[in-house]
This record gives structure tokens, sequence and C-alpha cells, in this order.
């Protein structure tokens, strides 16, 4: 199997207005399938009243605009709008309280050693992305209803429907201190029968959204698991993580510049989009958690060197070494 050109119906989604409505919303993007949108302009630079903390990250150097949509890629597929940023705000989206404090993680089904491992990891790559407390709960059984076999030659495998995850085990099971619940599985998912698979899909205002490491291990593809397979492997569960919770805290799709929020419709198009977030959603998410930048970006660079990730540690202090001088000409 060929993961660069293994596509999806759509393979990221996002349901904006609650459950009835999310999926409704999958006969407009199939109804919007054949649209190819043209290159918008971006959203205006920010007003000159930002909040002095996140100003100095805002600049957009360096942030590629997207161009007009390839054939197989997301934006091909589906005319999103742009969410504004005060679009953003008026959504009223989810977010913490007095009461709901941590993101809760939640394993699906059955993790082996290497598996836990990377789950680990990613709690507390949320923990810096998010600068949200990160709790991994106990881990629940996958909801066998609505399960089928999926056959690529000869091998077989099963593959999971996230409406029955959604039902059966997310809507049912966020917990009280929770801002929003993210379950996580090895397994293979789908939203429904007409869709081949999904990476991740999340809710916009239901607090709960749900991924899949089973395409991003390199076994899935009849690849060894060794130390380069393994490192692709943390990065794109680093971007799932961090794009479904994106959702969660109520980002819709980015359409303005390459951002770990784009649509994704394959492999290859996950791999050719960033982990960081463009400045229209970091201020975004900024709006609604409050947290400190620097201290964010500082916490992400640790991260990524540890792991080897230079592209990435070079693009945080670059924006690092960015705020500081734009601090330092207000």
């Amino acid at each position: 199997m060929d993961e660069s050109a293994e596509t999806s119906v759509a393979s990221s989604r996002s349901c904006p207005r609650g459950r009835a409505s999310g999926w409704a919303l999958v006969a407009a993007l199939i109804a919007a399938a054949a649209c190819s949108p043209p290159p918008r302009e971006p959203e205006p630079s920010p007003p000159r009243d930002v909040a002095p903390t996140i100003a100095a990250y805002l600049d957009r150097t360096g942030f590629e605009r997207l161009g007009a949509p390839k054939p197989g890629e997301w934006r091909k597929r589906f005319d999103e709008p742009r969410q504004s940023f005060d679009a953003y705000v008026a959504s009223d989206p989810p977010g913490r309280t007095d009461v709901r404090r941590k993101l809760s993680i939640l394993p699906l089904g059955t993790f082996e050693p290497a598996m836990r491992e990377l789950l680990r990891e990613t709690a507390r790559f949320a923990g810096a992305y998010f600068q949200v407390p990160v709790r991994i709960e106990r881990a629940k059984a996958l909801p066998p209803k609505r399960a089928r076999t999926r056959r690529d030659g000869a091998r077989t495998w099963k593959q999971y429907c996230t409406r029955s995850i959604f039902e059966g085990r997310l809507f049912r099971g966020i917990p009280a201190d929770a801002i929003a619940c993210l379950g996580v599985t090895v397994e293979d998912i789908y939203p429904n029968d007409d869709w081949n698979f999904v990476f991740g899909e999340a809710y916009l205002t239901e607090r709960v959204g749900v991924y899949s490491l089973a395409r991003y291990r390199p076994r899935f593809h009849g690849r060894p698991e060794d130390g380069a397979g393994l490192s692709r492997m943390r990065l794109r569960a680093f971007k799932v993580l961090a794009h479904e919770t994106a959702h969660m805290f109520g980002l819709e799709h980015c359409v303005d510049y390459l951002c770990c929020v784009n649509g994704s419709n394959s492999l290859a198009e996950t791999d050719a989009q960033p982990v960081h977030l463009c400045p229209t959603c970091l201020r975004k998410l900024h709006h609604n958690l409050g947290f400190d930048p620097k201290k964010r970006y500082r916490q992400l660079l640790a991260i990524y060197e540890r792991h080897g990730l230079a592209d990435e540690a070079a693009f945080v202090r670059d924006r690092l070494a960015l705020s500081a001088d734009s601090a330092s000409r207000r």
C-alpha cells in the first residue's frame, strides 16, 4: 500500500454545530466536492489593539499563503468558508471554566508498550501546545457496533465507526473537570459507510474528538517500524492531536496559510502541513485559553529538540527571535 498516495473521501473532519447538524455536514461537504475554490485573500492584519502578550507573536513573516488547491487535496473537494477571528469569538467556543480545567485523553482499545509510550509523549506535547494540564484516562474498549472489515489483497483489518465511538464512549464519558475529551486509538476508523477512513474527527461545540494512529504506523503500509519511521509517526501524531484538539476549542479549518488546522485528504497532504498554527489561528487559541505565548513556544522547543524534530525546533527559534525583535520595537 502506497501511503503517500492513499486518500480517503476526506480524512480529517470537524463537525460544527452539535451532534445532529454535525452529521448533516457530510451531505453539505459531498455536495461541495466538485467545487474548486480560487485562492482567497488572507484576513487583514490584526488591529493595533491586540493584547500585548500575543501581538509580538502574530507577525506573518515566514508563513506561506495557500495557493490554488491541487487535485486530490482537501480544498479541491471542499470549499470551506474562512472563520475570521471575529466570527470565532462570536461563536462562543468551548474553553476553560471554573470547573473544566484539564484536557482529557481517552485511550480506546489495546495499546502495546511502544504505543503507550507514544501516547505519553503526545500527552506531554498537548500540555505544551495548549498550555493546559493533560490527563490520560483509563483505557476503554472500542464499541463493536458498526465495526467493519477492510481488505487490501490478502490483508484484512477491522475498522471502527466514529459515530459509535462518539455515542458509545465520548458523549457519555466527558469527565466533569475536562475542557474537552479526545479519544485515541491504534485501530483504523471511519465516519460512515460512504467514506474510506478518517485520521480524526472532532466537534466544534461538544468538547469531544477522536483520532487514530493506525495509518501513521509504518507497519500499516508494510514497512518496518525503525527509528526513522517511528520519528515520522511521532510527528504525525503530534499534528493530528493538535488539529483535532484545536477543533474541540472551536477552530474551523484554516483556509489562508499553511497551518496545522488545514484540512487534509491524504498522508502526503498531512506531511506537507506544519505542526504549528498560523498567526490567525494562534490568535484564536490565545483568545480562548489566555496562555503565555513565550512560555508555550519555549516548552514546545524543548519537546522538538528532545525528539530531534529539527525543522519544528528551527521554526520555534525563529518565532521567539522575531517576537523579541517585534516587542522591542513596540
